[in-house]
C-alpha cells in the first residue's frame, strides 16, 4: 500500500471547492500544489504549499491530481492528450467536479496505453454509463456515483447541520424550535428523519 506522505497532490478548483480536499490532503502529510490562473487575486492559503499559475507544470509535479472546478466555457475538456501527457506515469488523476472537465476519449487511451497508473471518477460526460462500456473502457479505473457523501451517517448529520443552520437564521426566538433526540445511528444529537423535515420547515422565518 502506497502512503501518501510527502506526495504531491496537484489541486484543480477554485479555494470554495477544493478546499475540504486541501485540508484533507495536508493532514495526511501531503504537499499541496495548485493551480491558479490568476493567484494575486486570491487570498494567500496556509494549507498550499505551492501556487503554480502553469496548468500542464502542475500536473507533470503531481502524484494524484483531484479536479475539482466547476464547468463553465473555461474548464469544459480543460484535461485532454496533453496534460496526461505530462503525467507521471505512476500518477492517478481524480475527477469529483464535473465529468466534462476531461475529455474521457484522451483518458481511456491514456488508461489502456498505461500512460498513467490509474483515476478515479466520481462524474463522467455522459450520466449513466452505457452497459457496452462500464468494464471495457474504463481499465485501472475506480468508478462512483456521484454520491461520495453517502457515508453510513450522513442523514443525521446533514440533519443536525441544518437545523444548527436554521437556529443560527432564526434565532432564540425560533417559532417551531426542533426537539433534540439522540440519534441511534451515530450516537450523537440529531433529530429523527420521521418527523423533522415538517418541523425544520416550519421553522424557517
Amino acid at each position: 500500500m502506497e502512503t501518501l506522505h510527502g506526495k504531491i497532490l496537484g489541486l484543480v478548483g477554485s479555494q470554495q471547492s477544493a478546499g475540504a480536499t486541501a485540508r484533507l490532503a495536508a493532514a495526511f502529510g501531503m504537499k499541496v500544489h495548485v493551480y491558479r490562473r490568476h493567484p494575486r487575486r486570491e487570498a494567500a492559503d496556509p494549507l498550499v504549499s505551492e501556487t503554480v499559475e502553469d496548468k500542464r507544470e502542475l500536473f507533470a509535479r503531481a502524484d494524484y491530481v483531484v479536479l475539482a472546478a466547476p464547468l463553465t466555457a473555461e474548464t469544459h475538456h480543460m484535461v485532454r492528450a496533453p496534460e496526461l501527457a505530462c503525467m507521471k506515469p505512476s500518477a492517478v488523476l481524480v475527477n469529483v467536479g464535473r465529468g466534462a472537465l476531461v475529455d474521457e476519449s484522451a483518458l481511456v487511451d491514456a488508461l489502456r496505453r498505461r500512460a498513467i497508473r490509474g483515476a478515479a471518477l466520481d462524474v463522467f460526460e455522459v450520466e449513466p454509463l452505457a452497459p457496452d462500456t462500464r468494464s471495457s473502457r474504463w481499465i485501472t479505473s475506480c468508478c462512483h456515483a456521484h454520491c461520495a457523501d453517502r457515508t453510513a451517517t450522513w442523514q443525521a448529520e446533514a440533519l443536525d447541520s441544518s437545523s444548527d443552520n436554521t437556529r443560527t437564521v432564526s434565532g432564540p426566538a425560533s417559532r417551531s424550535p426542533i426537539p433534540w433526540t439522540r440519534s441511534s445511528a451515530t450516537g450523537r444529537s440529531g433529530s429523527a428523519m420521521s418527523n423533522v423535515m415538517p418541523q425544520f420547515w416550519s421553522a424557517l422565518p
